[in-house]
């Protein structure tokens, strides 16, 4: 099994240390983002890239279809949202990707 790292930079004093859990069958780097802003107040994003995510057809960032399903696995697997608040969430990562998509 392939695993990859999410390149997470925070501050251990105010959050203590979270650690990725590559035992999640989807989604892990999100939810470890998730984590660490439960913990904080804000986050800053940088202008900067310090890391490349390559993307084949054949994984599952380039295969939309299953990208999506993951998505939605995702929010009622491993958020626990429920059925409406889920969908709401979902159309804003549809609409969203669209967009980005288009440009």
């Amino acid at each position: 099994m392939t695993t990859t790292v999410s390149p997470a930079i925070y501050d251990t004093d105010q959050t203590g240390r979270i650690l990725q859990d590559v035992t999640r069958p989807n989604k892990d780097d999100l939810y470890l983002w998730l984590r660490i802003l439960e913990k904080v107040k804000y986050a800053y994003g940088l202008d900067e890239d310090l890391a490349r995510l390559r993307i084949h057809s054949d994984s599952w960032t380039g295969n939309k279809m299953k990208e999506a399903k993951r998505q939605w696995l995702f929010y009622r697997l491993t958020l626990k949202l429920s059925w409406p608040v889920a969908f709401y969430y979902f159309c804003h990562y549809a609409v969203f990707g669209l967009i980005k998509y288009l440009r």
